[in-house]
């Protein structure tokens, strides 16, 4: 989810894919971003109002959330927060992927995804991709690294302290982006494991390369649109997130994946900006052929208990994107 944000569709200079010139926003410009703020005059309307920490609040429970609720624990909840945040980042790195061998219809055998994607392997489904991880399955999932991979590779490197921040939030959102101090926000109340931190990462980071890459207009709402088309494209939805959405029929199999899809980026685009469900839909709909085709940086929609995640990092550095 993010404030405000970016897409390549509603400008015929900003391009989808990853054939833009890269435009380094990695720190914003002293004095710019107060500027924003100003004109920010109402939380609400921007959806500063689910993250009352980045309006420089600390947030203190009454007593009675502190005795009914067990909150009071904000500080210990933090250090938990950025310690799975850490644990992300350096499980993410430990990730090892191998090839099975395996012969091609040709004949070689594919000793490594060079190999396998080169010509005399060229069908995908002549090679096995095997995983090799220790720990907790859905722990150290590739895709952090190659967020943080891409967004290197695109001249916005990330400093975890400075780019990352745990925070408490309202309980409808697990993260969030905010471009104008260009962080991730955990909420620490909400994602209180490592593989919630894990999938809150790459969703957001999403939209931190939409905005390194890309020129945004924070009013725009179909930028908006767009980019949460994008995340929720690459980073939500499968089978069974539609299903829970009621988007999923045994008889509608081609359409569920783009019906999650709008779906949760109509969600997100209602819970930042203060829009109608109609104006929110009408800006999805606008926007959704041309960004549901941007598949930057991770290159292909991960399916839910599948290789997909360890073979999009392994395709990464052949598109630029190295970690």
């Amino acid at each position: 989810m993010v404030y405000s944000a970016r897409c390549s569709v509603v400008t015929e200079e900003v391009k989808p894919g990853g054939n833009n010139p890269p435009q380094a926003n990695s720190e914003p410009t002293p004095g710019k971003s107060e500027s924003k703020k100003d004109e920010i005059l109402d939380p609400v309307d921007w959806g500063y109002d689910l993250y009352p920490e980045r309006r420089g609040e600390k947030y203190q429970p009454s007593w009675t959330k502190v005795f009914f609720r067990g909150e009071g624990k904000e500080n210990f909840d933090k250090l938990r927060c950025e310690e799975n945040v850490y644990n992300c980042v350096k499980n993410s790195s430990d990730v090892q992927v191998i090839i099975e061998e395996s012969s091609c219809i040709s004949g070689p055998v594919c000793r490594s995804f060079a190999d396998a994607a080169s010509s005399s392997c060229q069908d995908e489904q002549q090679f096995t991709v095997k995983s090799v991880i220790s720990g907790t399955p859905g722990t150290k999932g590739p895709l952090v690294k190659l967020m943080l991979g891409a967004l290197k590779s695109s001249g916005c490197a990330v400093d975890l302290r400075r780019h990352i921040a745990c925070e408490v939030c309202d309980p409808s959102v697990s993260g969030g982006y905010d471009p104008l101090l260009n962080q991730v926000v955990v909420c620490q109340n909400v994602a209180r494991n490592k593989g919630m931190v894990q999938g809150v990462l790459t969703h957001e980071m999403i939209h931190m390369f939409d905005y390194c890459r890309n020129a945004l207009d924070f009013k725009n709402v179909d930028h908006l649109a767009c980019t949460e088309v994008r995340a929720a494209n690459l980073t939500h939805c499968s089978f069974m997130s539609a299903w829970q959405q009621g988007d999923a029929s045994p008889f509608r199999i081609r359409q569920q994946h783009q019906e999650c899809v709008k779906t949760k980026a109509i969600q997100s685009v209602l819970a930042v900006r203060n829009v109608s469900e109609e104006e929110a839909e009408a800006a999805v709909n606008r926007v959704f052929s041309r960004c549901y085709a941007d598949l930057e940086p991770i290159g292909r929609r991960i399916r839910r208990n599948s290789m997909d995640m360890y073979k999009a990092y392994m395709e990464a550095p052949y598109y630029g994107y190295d970690y």
